[in-house]
């Protein structure tokens, strides 16, 4: 959707998003393969891309902003320019929105402060057999009221309830201050084991 790359091409030419890896990858990071495919949905600057690269897997980073995969694809070579790297990165500049994710392609799947059902919805059948869920973003909290649009928050207990089966290594909430507007919001941390 053109509307939603322009928002967060803005975003990305305006504001600096974090450089650093995401919290609970880097403390669940035993939990990744040596090897394998890995995909990152709305990778934005390709921080988690690159360390999933950097631990030997060959990760599929996927953002609507042209902006941020430009960027994405410059950090990844100037962090890697003289070292060795065993896994590698794709950057591609599509709308997740009428993306479709192929049946158990992945090892590792992450999904930071992006939520389209759709794409949530084929997680599950998107992951290999032990494949590992990432997941980091806005949760709906009667104590912290948001203006986020309610299509793009979880709801309370939708993770648990669509990954029922699956062995859940974390699901823990957090409270961020949001820093372009300066308010409090709820985030859900969420790690899960397809354990089919």
């Amino acid at each position: 959707m053109q509307e939603d790359k322009e928002k967060w091409n803005k975003r990305y030419l305006q504001m600096q998003m974090p450089l650093e890896s995401s919290d609970i990858i880097n403390q669940f990071i035993t939990l990744l393969p040596h090897s394998g495919s890995a995909l990152d949905i709305a990778c934005g600057n390709g921080r988690n891309a690159r360390l999933l690269a950097s631990c030997g897997l060959d990760v599929r980073a996927i953002d609507i902003s042209d902006i941020a995969i430009n960027l994405a694809s410059k950090l990844y070579k100037e962090a890697f320019q003289n070292k060795s790297i065993m896994g590698s990165i794709e950057f591609l500049c599509l709308d997740l929105d009428s993306y479709k994710i192929t049946p158990k392609s992945y090892d590792v799947i992450c999904n930071f402060y992006f939520l389209n059902r759709k794409i949530l919805h084929q997680i599950p059948s998107a992951l290999k057999s032990n494949g590992i869920l990432f997941l980091e973003t806005f949760e709906e909290n009667k104590d912290y009221p948001t203006n986020i649009d309610s299509t793009k928050i979880l709801h309370q207990n939708e993770l648990l309830e669509l990954f029922k089966n699956w062995e859940i290594i974390l699901n823990q909430t957090k409270i961020i201050t949001r820093d372009r507007i300066d308010q409090k919001a709820c985030v859900r941390q969420f790690i899960a084991r397809n354990q089919i």
